[in-house]
């Protein structure tokens, strides 16, 4: 480490304890030490310390979720009302404190799956709030339904909807909690934590919510009265005065932090009360009513027929095309359809077609030719899709693997020499750069790799970044591909660039496995692929290697079986007595108040080492041809010894002998498309019919994630129809809500071939999984709104237009406070809320390793949601006028399409 000799003490974090707890203990132990018992000149460096990185995920997290908190509750202001914005985001608090009272029942400690599950079920949560909130403020009307009588009313009106829509929501999370192997195991604390919280959620909103309501919804007073402005002017200087006292309280006592934070809510009374509350008036008052009548408008406009002339260029200047069209006019009348040409052809002289046409037919005809659209445009766009996300280093490692029997003396060497040329590329004095630490025999193994013993033969340098940031806007990702191409050109030593895995543990990009029974067919079948691989030299490779070692130098010691049975000494006596000379055996433990420790008995080590001295060791034994007589005879007696080399190990799989020829892919390159041009190139190779060769590793997991991700969406699906048939006990209305479904990924592929993202296999399939069913929630309102009306005498059309306007609020505050919540995350905006009131400085800063891990599944719910509530306020009720219509015209009744008994309710 800086070029200098160091001790490395590697701590290792009991399984199930806490990491952070862990690392501050150490750094007690270490500071303490320095004070108390080392030397004033020695310097103790603490490097590679994971808890930094850990905390740096949480600190994201958690101010991400307080950022996605606040502009949840800006949004419910607008709509609602301060007093019922702050009782409606309360329920995100709420929903998660009970669900922290029952995950440590389960087993769950709080970790980044689960942080990040919360930020997710940020703007989720809230859905059944807003929706019990928003319709009880609705019937509530500014006091002129009674505000107990207008709660019960509300909570029961919407409790089936709120009820399948939740339930809807927590389908999909269902299949993924019984995801399996290595990814499943890493993301079970997913589906696991939603579930949770969002039947939390429910409680919250079937119990609290109301009772909030009774409490805290108030009529809206008349602004310009005098008693009402006395006793708001009253009720501010109120507010001013118990602030500034707490205020003053924590300055007194040092307190900078929270005595900031007080003076801030005052300037937020202050906003509130003199430009945010006239603001959100106005809003709800002027601009939202005239909104709601807009898209009145606009749905009414949907969802009726049009007459329109259109001159027919092909019918004026190709008569023959006249002729045709005259002759088959008849077969090309749709009237049952709604779609057809009531004059098709006119006398020559007009020249022009009148056609009547259903604004409803076109539209999901419209929709339908988007959805093949997109695929069309994510073919031609290809975004590059991967297994994990990732993003930039946070550690470089150079590992060196020199052959077998190379001494530490000459790895160390070749150590320095790779050092050396990383110094010149970060340099001595890098600020993005905390530690370059050299390890050589040990800790110097790939945790990738088979080995993890102590090595002479091995080396590793560890390039370890300060945090993102602090790395002033920097890529590592540079550094990486600087100290790849730098490690070339060094005789006899193979060299592996790497960075730190992101996600669960996974093998190699490319893994090529070469089976058989002949190990010398597998020896010339692997070293042939591998040669002709790098004559193709595909781009991409960083450099092809095979675990199959020959020339590993072994000491054979060769057994006289006759020599040996003569004098009554059995192999398996001579085998033992040597491993226990080299090895040891355990004669005794030692034992403390806190470990036992075993006490092995063995040669000393240069006699151990020493071949001589191993023959010369005396083998005792009892003669049983001597009358059990206790004899000794020296090793040399009876076995000789000679030198070889032989495989450095034979590995199976399936009862078949395996090699594997394994490599890494260069940053910026597509790891499926390198990989499919290595499949290609496999397959052109020739090999004898008894050996096989097949692509695995990370390739053989995304296929079987994307598998699973497949069964998990049909399963989803099943569920979520299951929940809609026995709320609606119908089939045409389900199938409606799993259209939306269906054009709700019309969003995701938009989204992602617009801005060409990285898709990946496992978070991009979370999402969509996670989308069906967050889509259905607003589905299940509009349409159960629907039947509500048409139960009250409305017309098809009459209700779906008023279900419409009366649900566009809900609807447009669910789906925005869903996108709201996802938002931070997705681009990575961090803010340091600690520091902002403790140094008033918050650190803003875009990015880091959240969200590189977790956009894609961010943006995938944000691009589908956004695209579903358009779905939900238009093509829904397109669709159900249209189904509603298709059931009569089978049935053969009258359907009531505008007829209401009653007025609609404006």
């Amino acid at each position: 480490m800086e070029h200098q000799n160091v001790i490395t003490l590697n701590i290792i974090k009991r399984s199930g304890e806490n990491l952070i707890d862990a690392s501050d203990r150490v750094r007690d132990i270490v500071t303490d030490l320095q004070k108390t018992k080392f030397p004033a000149n020695l310097k103790v460096t603490l490097t590679g310390d994971q808890s930094s990185q850990t905390r740096t995920t949480l600190h994201d997290l958690i101010n991400t979720i307080i950022i996605g908190f606040i502009l949840v509750t800006l949004l419910l202001m607008f709509f609602m009302g301060v007093t019922n914005a702050i009782f409606v985001a309360l329920s995100v608090p709420l929903s998660m404190f009970l669900a922290f009272l029952i995950m440590p029942g389960i087993g769950f400690s709080l970790n980044m799956i689960v942080l990040f599950s919360f930020l997710l079920a940020l703007g989720i949560v809230v859905d059944d709030a807003i929706v019990v909130i928003e319709n009880t403020h609705r019937i509530f009307n500014n006091g002129k339904v009674h505000i107990v009588k207008a709660a019960k009313i509300a909570t029961g009106e919407v409790f089936l909807p709120v009820l399948s829509g939740t339930l809807t929501t927590l389908a999909p999370f269902i299949p993924l909690a019984f995801w399996k192997g290595i990814i499943g195991k890493f993301m079970f604390y997913l589906p696991i934590t939603l579930i949770i919280t969002l039947l939390a959620s429910l409680v919250v909103a079937y119990i609290i919510n109301p009772v909030f309501a009774v409490q805290f919804m108030k009529p809206h007073p008349d602004e310009a009265s005098q008693e009402y402005l006395k006793k708001r002017k009253k009720g501010l200087k109120r507010s001013t005065i118990i602030i500034l006292a707490f205020a003053l309280l924590f300055y007194a006592s040092k307190s900078f932090g929270i005595g900031n934070f007080m003076m801030m809510m005052l300037l937020l009374v202050y906003i509130n009360r003199f430009f945010l509350h006239k603001v959100t008036k106005k809003f709800q008052e002027v601009t939202w009513p005239k909104v709601q009548g807009g898209y009145k408008r606009l749905i009414t406009w949907c969802l009726s027929l049009r007459k329109r002339r259109i001159y027919s260029l092909l019918i004026i200047f190709f008569p023959f095309i006249r002729r045709i069209v005259k002759r088959f006019a008849r077969f090309l009348l749709v009237n049952r359809h709604r779609l057809y040409v009531k004059y098709f052809l006119y006398p020559v002289g007009k020249r022009m077609v009148r056609i009547k046409t259903s604004r409803p037919v076109w539209l999901l005809i419209g929709t339908v030719g988007l959805f093949f659209f997109t695929f069309w445009l994510m073919s031609v766009r290809s975004p590059k899709v991967v297994f994990f996300p990732s993003g930039e280093p946070n550690f470089c490692y150079v590992y060196i693997n020199m052959p077998i029997g190379t001494t530490t003396e000459y790895t160390d060497s070749i150590t320095r020499i790779v050092e050396d040329r990383v110094y010149k590329i970060v340099g001595e004095k890098n600020d993005i750069v905390e530690s370059i630490i050299s390890n050589v025999g040990v800790g110097a193994t790939d945790p990738n790799g088979g080995d993890r013993g102590v090595l002479p033969n091995k080396g590793k340098v560890t390039v370890a970044f300060v945090e993102f940031s602090k790395r002033h806007g920097l890529s590592t990702s540079a550094y990486l591909e600087k100290i790849r191409s730098a490690m070339k050109g060094i005789p006899g030593a193979e060299i592996t660039v790497d960075k730190e895995a992101n996600g669960p543990p996974t093998d190699k990009p490319i893994n090529i496995e070469i089976s058989g029974d002949d190990f010398t067919q597998l020896s010339l079948a692997s070293k042939g692929l591998k040669r002709y691989l790098d004559s193709l030299q595909i781009p991409g490779v960083e450099e092809l290697k095979s675990d199959l070692q020959l020339n590993t130098p072994e000491v054979v010691v060769d057994i006289n079986r006759e020599r040996a049975n003569r004098e009554g000494i059995s192999t398996g006596q001579i085998g033992n007595e040597i491993r226990d000379a080299i090895y040891g055996k355990e004669v005794s433990k030692f034992k403390d108040p806190n470990d036992e420790y075993p006490i092995q008995l063995r040669y000393q080590e240069d006699q151990r080492n020493n071949i001589d001295a191993l023959m010369n060791l005396k083998i005792t034994y009892r003669d049983m041809a001597m009358n059990g007589a206790i004899r000794q005879v020296p090793l040399s007696s009876v076995a000789t010894v000679h030198y070889a080399n032989t495989f450095g190990g034979i590995r199976r799989k399936n009862q078949k002998r395996l090699v594997t020829v394994y490599s890494n892919i260069l940053t910026g390159y597509n790891p499926n498309e390198v990989v499919a041009k290595v499949k290609a190139a496999a397959v052109d190779f020739k090999v004898p019919d008894s050996v096989t060769i097949n692509l695995t590793g990370e390739q053989e997991q995304q296929k079987e994630t994307g598998t699973f991700l497949g069964y998990a969406g049909l399963v989803a699906l099943m569920l979520i129809v299951l929940i809609l048939v026995l709320q609606f006990n119908s089939i045409s209305k389900p199938i409606i809500i799993l259209t939306e479904i269906f054009f709700s990924i019309i969003g995701v592929l938009l989204g992602f071939s617009i801005f060409k993202m990285d898709m990946s296999i496992v978070m991009t399939g979370i999402g969509i999984v996670a989308l069906a069913g967050i889509v259905v929630r607003n589905g299940i309102l509009l349409i159960e709104f629907t039947e509500l009306m048409r139960a009250q005498g409305y017309g098809v059309k009459d209700a779906v237009i008023e279900a419409g306007r009366t649900r566009m609020t809900p609807v447009l505050l669910t789906a925005t406070a869903t996108i709201l919540g996802l938002v931070p995350l997705a681009v990575g905006m961090n803010i340091d809320f600690v520091t902002l009131f403790t140094e008033l400085n918050p650190h803003i800063w875009f990015g880091g390793d959240s969200v590189a891990f977790w956009g894609p599944l961010s943006w995938t719910i944000i691009f589908g949601l956004g695209f579903a509530t358009f779905l939900t306020l238009i093509l829904v009720p397109v669709m159900y006028l249209l189904s509603e219509k298709l059931k009569a015209r089978i049935k053969k009744q009258p359907l009531a399409v505008t007829e209401s008994k009653i007025p609609l309710v404006e």
